[in-house]
Parts: structure tokens; sequence; C-alpha cells
């Protein structure tokens, strides 16, 4: 079935226009939305949390503990799209990026060295804090990390490197996440912040994790840029306003 047609105002719309105006209609969708999918996949995690607290079978066990995190899974992508969709950050938290940036890494297990990936840390120690929502952006920073995992995931153990580093730049906050990975295209990275645009869709990615970057660190008054050339890895730098007045707090280095 067809949809309405294009009316001339429709016509005159930019291509950046029309996506503005998509996810302000996706916005408004929503909440409503994540709130009638939430429900029934916490319903399935939660019957298949206790069906599996009683069986005894080996075998249906595992497969009710794939079911209980195959429906998280979807709960958690969910809430990924909201997060987009709904591209506003509260600017009311002094936040330490240095401590978000560990936290993240204590998360993914990157500081004991797992699966073989090398993660060098070169974090100032005096970095300002920046405004804005710890919570959105450790998002942001979980995304873009995992971005990278993902770039390295086909390479041998010993050339699986990342490399991430904060910097004061004038009034600015700057953190850089350089992978080892096989870079991309000119092709690929033109459209890499497009929502839903992967080149994994094969294993399930589903396209959205630095479009949510961007849209938190835009929100939070900062910048995003990703740099790529073919079989020399890819870097992310990230830009954020430094808090007003708000004076470097030293810190240990966590080197």
């Amino acid at each position: 079935m067809s949809g309405a047609p294009a009316t001339p105002a429709d016509a005159a719309l930019t291509e950046g226009q029309r996506r503005q105006r998509h996810l302000a209609a996706l916005g408004e969708l929503m909440p409503a939305l994540v709130h009638d999918l939430n429900n029934p996949l916490t319903g399935i995690s939660a019957f298949a949390e206790l069906l599996e607290a009683e069986v005894t079978d080996p075998e249906h066990r595992k497969s009710l503990g794939m079911i209980r995190a195959e429906a998280m899974k979807a709960v958690r992508l969910l809430k990924d799209v909201q997060a987009f969709a709904r591209g506003s950050a509260n600017p009311s938290a002094s936040v330490d990026l240095n401590a978000i940036l560990e936290s993240t890494l204590r998360l993914r297990g990157y500081l004991h060295r797992g699966g073989g990936l090398q993660v060098h840390l070169a974090l100032e120690p005096e970095l300002p804090r920046v405004r804005g929502d710890a919570q959105q952006l450790q998002q942001a920073i979980m995304h873009v990390v995992a971005n990278a995992e993902t770039a390295l995931a086909d390479l041998e153990p010993g050339v699986r490197e990342m490399r991430i580093i904060t910097a004061r730049d004038g009034m600015s906050v700057v953190c850089t996440i350089d992978d080892s990975g096989p870079g991309m295209s000119p092709d690929v990275l033109a459209r890499i912040f497009e929502p839903r645009f992967t080149t994994r869709a094969a294993v399930g990615a589903a396209g959205l994790g630095l479009a949510i970057a961007r849209q938190v660190i835009t929100a939070h008054g900062g910048t995003i840029a990703v740099d790529s050339t073919p079989g020399r890895g890819t870097r992310v730098t990230m830009r954020l306003p430094a808090a007003p007045a708000a004076a470097p707090s030293p810190r240990e280095s966590a080197a």
C-alpha cells in the first residue's frame, strides 16, 4: 500500500530536514511502543527464570536461560532506540569523563585484557569536568568502545589494540578512541552515523550504536567525528565543552 502523495512543502525539504521530521515522529511514538513491548518481554524473562529454577534437565535449563537472555537483549535494544529517539540530556551534573571511561572499561572487562585485546589508556590527570548526564555519556562511550571491539573481532589476538586518550583543548574536553582494525572505505565512513546502517547485520548488529553516540554527544553541546583509512584503523574523536568555572581536579593517572 502506497503512502500519501508528497506535498509541495514535503518536496522542498532537504534530506536532513526529512530525517529530522522522521526522528520527531519516532520520538513521539517511542514511549508508548517501548512500554507496550517492555512489559511482555519482562514477563517472558521473569517466567523463564522461574521455570529455570524448577526444572532439573540441563538442556531444558540451558534453553530457558537462552530465552531469558534474548528477552533481556530485546529490552536493552528498546531502551537504546528510545534514547536515540529522545535525543535529550540532563546538563545539571558535573561529570568526570575519566571516571566514566574507567567504569565503562571495567564493565566490558577490558582492564583484564580478556580475549587478547590490548587497551592503552592515556587519561589527562587534571582533566576538567563536563556538565551532563553521566549515564547517557557512558552509554555513548560504551557504543563507541563496542564498535571498536567489533572492528577488532576478526583480527588475531596479538594485533587487537585500542588506545583511549583524554586531553584538554582550550575550553573543550577531548576523548579519542583509536583501534587497530581494518578501517572503513569512504562509502562506509560516509554512512557511519546513519540509524540502522551496519556492515555486521549477519552477526546481529543493529546499526544504532554510533547514531546513539552522536545523538548523546550532540545533546551535550559536543561533537563526534570518525576518521578511518582502510588497513590503518579507525579513530573516533568526541569533544565536549568543559564545565564553566570548573577547576581541574588532580587525580591519579589510570595508565
